[in-house]
């Protein structure tokens, strides 16, 4: 009796296993990629992203704020914080209306890992790899900043505010490279063909 009730919650491990993880290869989600195999706005919306690694949000919360949408309150050293938590491997989209497109620094994308709540990724340095993305690292403040030597939190939009990222300021965008191989294309360019 003892080895089929273990033999039963192995089954039921193994299964919960399978579930949580995607079932191809996960790869870092590059420009290069987007742009060899000619991925229009379309194809990037009907791509499944994951997250890379745990993404942490935090914001304080303000006086009269109980009610929390998403994520949860914690209370640290008497403060009330809000936190969001993406686990690794959680799955994400591009919802309608989300942008998609270039901006300060590279091509950027908005993926949401809950519907309506977008985080915004831009593919950065010589790898290309979309990253979580601080708008204001990329712009004027961000070399300010470098030059002076002071450290900066990293605060990024979402869901209509300001958060900053408590863990997870390098998290990637994975793509299943079996989900790629449906947008290989094979490209044959004619050299024509002139009259005798």
């Amino acid at each position: 009796m003892h080895a089929v009730c273990t033999a039963f919650a192995l089954a039921i491990a193994a299964a919960a296993a399978c579930q949580s993880t995607p079932p191809g290869e996960l790869v870092p989600f590059t420009d290069a990629m987007r742009v060899r195999l000619e991925l229009g706005d379309d194809e990037l919306r009907a791509l499944q992203f994951y997250a890379s690694t745990q993404i942490v949000l935090e914001r304080v919360a303000s006086k009269g704020e109980g009610r929390v949408a998403r994520g949860r309150l914690v209370v640290r050293s008497g403060t009330v914080l809000h936190q969001v938590v993406v686990q690794p491997g959680t799955p994400g989209a591009i919802e309608p209306g989300a942008f998609i497109g270039d901006a300060p620094g590279g091509h950027a994308l908005e993926v949401s890992f809950d519907r309506g709540a977008r985080l915004r990724f831009g593919a950065s340095g010589e790898s290309g790899v979309y990253t979580l993305v601080d708008p204001v690292r990329r712009g004027l403040l961000a070399d300010l900043f470098e030059r002076l030597g002071k450290p900066r939190r990293t605060m990024v939009d979402f869901d209509g505010q300001r958060w900053r990222v408590a863990a997870g300021e390098g998290a990637k965008l994975l793509v299943e490279r079996d989900a790629l191989g449906r947008f290989d294309r094979t490209r044959r360019v004619l050299p024509g063909l002139r009259v005798d």
